[in-house]
Order: structure tokens, then C-alpha cells, then sequence
């Protein structure tokens, strides 16, 4: 039989001609084509078998297993002894990895008494039941959502974990992964959604409630993130991780009592730091024939969520001083964790170990000291550091008060961040705190032209930004009419935190960002505002790197002065406010002249690599101090 010629006007075709024209541009994956076919077969002959089965074969070919199930269902409703719906469902859900749902109807289509009498509509790219049965991988979608999200495609695991729960409602692991994935892509309301049919569902509760916990906290309820951690802990009060999860979610206030979190953290470590276990620190003398012994550890290798300021000045640690020992969590591939790992002169991947076993890996390193490198809001190990497994434990960029609670000994970072002398704060001028070698500067020609009206910024979550933060914003935009504040729901984490924002703030000056790149972003705005007390500006250092530069204000949270010190150090005191009321001014006078952007991107590129190398060069000798003295704190 010649094929159709389907140049012509498809109107004219018949029922039978398009059912065979969409077989063959199903089997040809001309999914735009088959589509039209399979439309124009349903035109002819609504609610038919037939047509929600070319569905099915549709939904396969854009990678929907859900909904070609739930077409070939309907299909078999409608024609129940009909071979090849049957069929379907019985290699589908052997490809799924469903071996009860496949043996089912692969017995089943055994005993169907008719077929369609059309050829194709079980065709060779499909496979036979007898293949897909031989070949069932068990869980195959909850495997390659797995995979991506360990790969750092967040979004991409989310969509994955989304077509398990298409196939099966109930799916525990898939309600769980899809919770997971949307929290870490910062899609915090439908990670709430998702994590609310999980709580119907989990056969872990505790581990899924603490889950639910941060992902509240995500969405600003902290009294409900609160009441979800209590509950996880008194379902498991002897695990370190769950409890922790419920600290992470408080410090999140942005306003929040700050006695009140330090005195979760004290009873935290009361419940699980053991300093009894610690080693001993090395004989000073021991350093006249070997290296000082330095570990650092992260979870957090992703660009953008942390590190990018502070590998720069790792991977120049001398060698001839300091053998590196990496101990990585999660995206171990990732960019920043194949360059430090070039460094290491020893690399370990704890990703797949409990606390306990982790805690002994590093405590057989015999290191002279380790440094967490994560802010334990974002930190997921701390339950290893309250294991005392190294003789000096520094929390970087850590209040005080804080790190000795969760079972650190001393904290590192800027000497100017800190308002007393204590021989447990190891003070570095400027902190650890470099510009990312690896992020291109915007275009040139993507820099907005001078004389367009100023637009602000910023690369704050929504659970970052407190009602202080929201009227110095409102007083901003008041003092600048022609002002506008671009807000971006994807950084926010949601409509809902937008609304929250956008709700009090002026509407005439409020504007959503278009959809594109990071790099697209930056260039669209003229400052960036960092919320007050933001103990997470990292952002604005990498932001800088590439030109746009960020205002940013004093707070007595330590990391809140992070990118505070560091525009200290780069001569950019016009950038650092040193209370609420200066904030306000300083954004006003910084775009007073419609000229501040002018040289920055080169200013910010100049000597970057020499910066870095003196930083390190600053860190060795904190360290060198720190393990050759007699009086240890």
C-alpha cells in the first residue's frame, strides 16, 4: 500500500487513514504530526478505544508513563477484551518497574478474545511483554530521580519523581523525592504541596516530618515548622540529624529571637556533642618534621550556595605546609569539588555513610584540625562534628556562643566581624572571603544604558527577608519614585513569597522578572539590596565578580557581616550600611548619580588571583599559630 501523502489537507482524510497516519508518525516519533493525526481520529470517532490508545503511544513518546497508563486504561474500559490495550499496560508497567501490576496484565491479555484488527497498535519501538517482564529494573523512575538529584539537577530529578507519582499515587519514595528535589530548586510552595501528601502517606514519619519542617520554614510558617520538628524528635530522640533539621528551620527567622535559637542549639549539643571523645592536640614539636594535618568539609558544592568565595582560597593553601584532607557531601563532580579535589592530597566521598561511620573516617585521619566549610543552617553534618573527631573543630564564619554549643572549638573568620578578643576566635582580616575566579563579567553591552530608570534587585529567598528589611525597601522605593524593584519568584521560592513581598511594598514600582539566565538577571538591575541581618550574602560577592554591585548592611549575626568585610577590604565602603536608617541612604545615594556602575566589573577583576593567594597565605598562619600553641583554648 502506497503511505498517505499527508501534505494534502488532513480534513479529508478517513478514520481509518488517520488511525494508520498517526500509527506511522508515532513510529517515526513525529510527535507534533501525530498529535494532529490522533485529534483528527477522536474528531471522527469521539471517546473511542481507539483513540485514547494512539494517547497512550503519544504519552510514551514524551516520556509520560503516568498518563499513557491512565489512556490505556480508559481504552480498556471502554473495549475490556480488547488484546492490545491490555497489552500496553502490561509493558508499561514492566518498564516501571510495577511487577505485580505487570504479571497481572501479562496474565490478563492471555485471555483477551479480540484484537483491533489494525497492525501497529503494539509496535516494534514498544516491545513485547515478554521482554519488558525479562528486563523489569524495580523502581527505575525512583532510580534516575535519585541519580539526578545526586547530580544536582534538582528540577530535573523534581519532573522524574513527578511521572512515579503519576504511575502510583501512593508512592511513597516518589512523594518524598519530588518533596526533596522541589525544596533543594527553592520551589518552596510546591515542595509544601508535595510534602503534605507525603505526611498521608510516609512509613517514616519522622525522617519526612523533619522534611516537612524545613520545607515550612521555607514558606515563612515557623511556628508550624516548629511544631513538625517537635514531633519528629519525639518519635526519634536519640537521632542527631532530625533533631538538628529542627534548629536549621528556626534560624531561618529573619527577625527571629535570637536567644530563643541559641538556646535550641544548647540543648542540642547538651543532647548530642561528646567533647569527652576528642584527641588530644599534637606536641608543637611534632610540626618541625611534618605537615599541620588540615580537613575541610562540605555538603554544599553547587555554584551559588556557598563555596564559590572560599575554594579560591583552599586550593592556594601551600603545600609545603599543609596536606588537605576533602571530605565531600552530595554533587562530588561538581566544578568547585573537582578543583578543590585537585588540591587535596586526600579525598573522601561521605555522601553514602551515617553519621557514625563518617565520624570514624575522620577521626582515623588523625587530622590536627578540620573546618566546616557550610553554614550549619545549610550544613547537614553537624551530627559529625558534635563527634569531636579532630583535636580543633573551626566553624567558618560562626558566632561564638553558637559553634561551642554544637561541639566546634573555635570559630574562623573576619577579626573585624567579632566584638571581643577570645583566644577561640581565629581571626583572618577578611575572613575567608575571595571573589570566584571562574564566572564570566557581564557583557559590556548588556549593562543597562545610563539615564534608564534605576532598578533595583536582589538574590534573597523569601524566608530571608524581614519586616526590617521590608520598610527600608518601602522607604528606598518612596525616596525614588522613578525607582523599580525587579522580583524574581524562582529566587524567592514562589508566587506566594512574591506576593507576601510585593503586598507591602509600593505596587507602581514593583516589577516580575522575565524569564532567562542568572547572568540575565544581573544585568537587568543597576543595584542589588541584600536584606538586613542577611546571614547568606555569599551570592553578592559572585554577583559582584560579574559587575553588579550589592548594598549590603552591618548585623551583629556573624556571617551577616560576611559580605560586609569583604566590600571593606575591596574599598567599597559606599556599598556597607551600618544600621537600617544608613541602609536607606546609602541605596539612595549609591544611584544618585546614575554613574556607580561605571568601572566596576573591571575594578571587581583586577588582581583577583593575588587576593586569594594572600588570604591563604593568612589562613596558614592562623593555623600555624592556632596548633604550635601551648596555651590550646
Amino acid at each position: 500500500m502506497e503511505p498517505i501523502d499527508f501534505t494534502a489537507s488532513t480534513p479529508s482524510l478517513t478514520r481509518d487513514e488517520a488511525i494508520r497516519g498517526a500509527l506511522e508518525a508515532i513510529a517515526a516519533n513525529d510527535v507534533e504530526r501525530g498529535i494532529a493525526l490522533a485529534q483528527q481520529v477522536n474528531a471522527l470517532e469521539p471517546n473511542s478505544n481507539i483513540g485514547l490508545h494512539l494517547v497512550g503511544l503519544l504519552s510514551l513518546r514524551l516520556n509520560e508513563p503516568g498518563k499513557a497508563v491512565e489512556a490505556f486504561e480508559a481504552a480498556s474500559r471502554l473495549a475490556p477484551d480488547v488484546r492490545e490495550h491490555i497489552d500496553a499496560l502490561a509493558i508499561v508497567f514492566s518498564k516501571t518497574g510495577r511487577l505485580v501490576d505487570g504479571l497481572f496484565y501479562g496474565k490478563l491479555a492471555t485471555a483477551a478474545t479480540k484484537d483491533t484488527g489494525i497492525p501497529g497498535m503494539l509496535p516494534d519501538w514498544l516491545g513485547t511483554f515478554d521482554q519488558a517482564f525479562y528486563n523489569i529494573d524495580d523502581k527505575p523512575l525512583i532510580k534516575q530521580g535519585l541519580k539526578q538529584f545526586d547530580d544536582g539537577d534538582y528540577l530535573g530529578a523534581s519532573e522524574v519523581f513527578r511521572r512515579e507519582i503519576d504511575l502510583d499515587s501512593k508512592s511513597v519514595e516518589g512523594w518524598r523525592g519530588f518533596a526533596r528535589s522541589l525544596y533543594r530548586a527553592r520551589k518552596y510552595d510546591y515542595a509544601l504541596i508535595a510534602s503534605g501528601a507525603l505526611m498521608s502517606l510516609s512509613d517514616t514519619r519522622a525522617v519526612d516530618l523533619s522534611l516537612h519542617g524545613l520545607i515550612l520554614a521555607g514558606t515563612q510558617r515557623f511556628d508550624e515548622a516548629l511544631v513538625a520538628g517537635r514531633e519528629a524528635e519525639s518519635l526519634e530522640p536519640d537521632d542527631a540529624a532530625i533533631a538538628w533539621r529542627t534548629v536549621q528551620a528556626q534560624g531561618r527567622r529573619p527577625d527571629g529571637d535570637r536567644a530563643g535559637f541559641a538556646a535550641l542549639v544548647e540543648n542540642w549539643g547538651a543532647r548530642f556533642a561528646t567533647p569527652e571523645l576528642r584527641p588530644a592536640p599534637a606536641n608543637p614539636a611534632e610540626f618541625r618534621d611534618r605537615r599541620v594535618r588540615v580537613g575541610v568539609i562540605s555538603g554544599h558544592w553547587a555554584h551559588g550556595e556557598g563555596l564559590d568565595i572560599t575554594v579560591p582560597i583552599i586550593e592556594q593553601l601551600d603545600r609545603r605546609g599543609v596536606e588537605l584532607f576533602v571530605y565531600a557531601y552530595g554533587l562530588v563532580d561538581a566544578p568547585l569539588a573537582r578543583r578543590l579535589r585537585a588540591r587535596a592530597n586526600v579525598w573522601q566521598d561521605l555522601s553514602d555513610l551515617d553519621g557514625e561511620t563518617a565520624g570514624f573516617v575522620v577521626r582515623n585521619d588523625a587530622l590536627d584540625l578540620l573546618i566546616d566549610l557550610d553554614d550549619p543552617l545549610v550544613s547537614d553534618h553537624a551530627p559529625l562534628i558534635a563527634q569531636a573527631p579532630a583535636p580543633f573543630a573551626l566553624a567558618l564564619h560562626g558566632d561564638l556562643a553558637t559553634a561551642l554549643a554544637m561541639g566546634f572549638t573555635c570559630v574562623l573568620g573576619d577579626r573585624a566581624a567579632y566584638d571581643k578578643e577570645d583566644p577561640r576566635i581565629i581571626g583572618i582580616d577578611g575572613g575567608l572571603v575571595g571573589q570566584p575566579v571562574d564566572l564570566p563579567p557581564l557583557d559590556p553591552a548588556s549593562i543597562r544604558p545610563l539615564g534608564s530608570p534605576i532598578a533595583f534587585g536582589t538574590l534573597a529567598e523569601g524566608w530571608q527577608i524581614g519586616e526590617a528589611t521590608i520598610t527600608a525597601w518601602r522607604a528606598i522605593l518612596t525616596a525614588l519614585p522613578d525607582a523599580v524593584l525587579i522580583l524574581d519568584d524562582a529566587r524567592l521560592g514562589g508566587a506566594e513569597s512574591t506576593r507576601r513581598v510585593a503586598g507591602q511594598l509600593p505596587h507602581g514600582q514593583l516589577r516580575l522578572s522575565e524569564p532567562g539566565t542568572d547572568q540575565d538577571y544581573l544585568a537587568s538591575v543597576d543595584l542589588l539590596l541584600d536584606p538586613i541581618g542577611n546571614a547568606f550574602s555569599d551570592g553578592l560577592v559572585a554577583a559582584a565578580a560579574q559587575g553588579t554591585p550589592g548594598l549590603v548592611c552591618r548585623a551583629k549575626r556573624v556571617r551577616a557581616n560576611l559580605a560586609a568585610g569583604w566590600l571593606d577590604r575591596a574599598g567599597l565602603p559606599a556599598l556597607v550600611a551600618d544600621s537600617a536608617e544608613d541602609y536607606v541612604l546609602k541605596a539612595v545615594d549609591a544611584v544618585a548619580t546614575g554613574e556607580f556602575r561605571t568601572g566596576f566589573a573591571a575594578r571587581m577583576i583586577a588582581d583577583r588571583d593575588a587576593a586569594a593567594t594572600a588570604q591563604a597565605a593568612r589562613l596558614v598562619k592562623a593555623i600555624a599559630s592556632l596548633v604550635n600553641s601551648t596555651a590550646h583554648p
